[in-house]
């Protein structure tokens, strides 16, 4: 059956012309009157940023006073964070425009993003895996930890991949624990392992092994020495469990790719980076410390592939000029006025009423003599 529409013969095409130019006026003022907003959690975010910043530059005066010189070349914001391509330290291959995009402060804004995305509240406790190799995602996690009143339980692997925290004296444990002994932090590691597959370092020299050894002990932690990969997997649950007590752990954070934290190569990509609420397929295969806080229903905050990561949240990837804290998207965002949108489209649909619907413009321009004859208009 086909439908029957009426339109008034008399409303005129100058009137629809002038309609059409009022709906154009609208998305151009809409569009050229866009507000920044400011985006949820602002005073935690900043807090972070800031408190993440301020870190990096004790870091740096650390790395100076230590007379290990920068390389700008390679770390272009003068940060200190990218170690050496290769040192007797060195765990893994690593990629160096990765570790440049955490040389960011706004970093430590993005997790407390994820914190919040995952649940975590002011005085919840978190497990964190810590590895050398993104001591910059290190740094964040712990601002973010502060910013939020959140107390973490930490383990970190003491070797670094390639670019990472693997320069001899100047480890990530190295610089935990000059942050922690400064006031920078509040949280440090409760223990440590050295770090590569098995948490044994299998594939490093015996001197580099030697040399993490003596590392840990140096900042007085008890050193993980497991016997197998479930062994270590067990250590780590045991000292989350223990530290924790009758506390409910509310968030794991995995920082890199070590192998006990995420499992095997397989099993790291089978987490998608950021937060994760529910166990991925065929996760479970692969045992790790991430599968098994995912069992329990604890999101997962995989901090790996962080070029992605950064894109996500706004945030250049990779890094070569220093960032200004509590700037990009994940503070501010430009998004249109809602009450400019809300105003245009009624003054739209008031414009319809009168000039079309109720036939105004007819009215007012029509001769007062002239008198119907009683015959109706056509149906178009």
């Amino acid at each position: 059956m086909k439908g029957i529409y009426w339109r008034p013969k008399n409303v005129s095409r100058n009137v629809l012309i002038l309609i059409a130019f009022m709906a154009v006026g609208g998305i151009v003022a809409v569009e050229s009157f866009k507000i920044e907003v400011k985006q949820d959690y602002y005073p935690a975010k900043l807090k972070a940023a800031r408190q993440m910043d301020a870190a990096m530059k004790e870091l740096r005066k650390l790395r100076e006073k230590l007379n290990v010189p920068l390389d700008m070349e390679n770390d272009p914001t003068g940060s200190g964070l990218i170690g050496w391509p290769f040192s007797q330290v060195t765990s893994n291959t690593g990629y160096l425009d990765s570790k440049q995009t955490t040389i960011n402060p706004n970093f430590a804004a993005v997790i407390v993003h994820m914190f919040k995305k995952a649940g975590v509240e002011a005085g919840d406790v978190v497990a964190v895996g810590f590895s050398g190799s993104f001591p910059a995602l290190n740094v964040a996690t712990l601002a973010a930890c502060d910013a939020l009143d959140v107390e973490p339980i930490i383990i970190s692997s003491a070797s670094a991949s390639e670019w990472g925290a693997n320069i001899p004296g100047f480890t990530w444990l190295e610089m935990e624990n000059h942050l922690f002994t400064v006031g920078m932090f509040k949280r440090q590691s409760l223990a440590a392992s050295i770090g590569g597959v098995a948490d044994r370092g299998h594939g490093m020299s015996k001197e580099g092994k030697e040399a993490l050894k003596a590392i840990i002990q140096k900042v007085k932690l008890p050193l993980l020495w497991p016997r197998t990969m479930v062994d270590a997997i067990d250590q780590r649950m045991a000292i989350y469990e223990e530290a924790a007590g009758e506390r409910p752990i509310k968030a794991y954070v995995n920082v890199g790719g070590g192998t006990i934290s995420v499992g095997t190569v397989v099993g790291k990509h089978l987490f998608r980076p950021g937060v994760n609420k529910r166990m991925p397929p065929n996760a479970a295969e692969i045992d790790s410390v991430m599968v098994r806080f995912a069992a329990q229903g604890i999101p997962v905050i995989h901090l790996s592939n962080v070029k992605d990561l950064a894109t996500q949240y706004g945030l250049p990837a990779p890094v070569m000029e220093p960032q200004q804290a509590g700037k990009g998207n994940i503070f501010n965002k430009i998004e249109y006025n809602r009450w400019l949108v809300g105003g245009v489209l009624l003054v739209l649909l008031v414009a319809l009423w009168l000039l079309v619907r109720l036939n105004l413009a007819h009215r007012f321009s029509a001769p007062a003599t002239r008198k119907s004859d009683g015959v109706p208009e056509a149906m178009v």
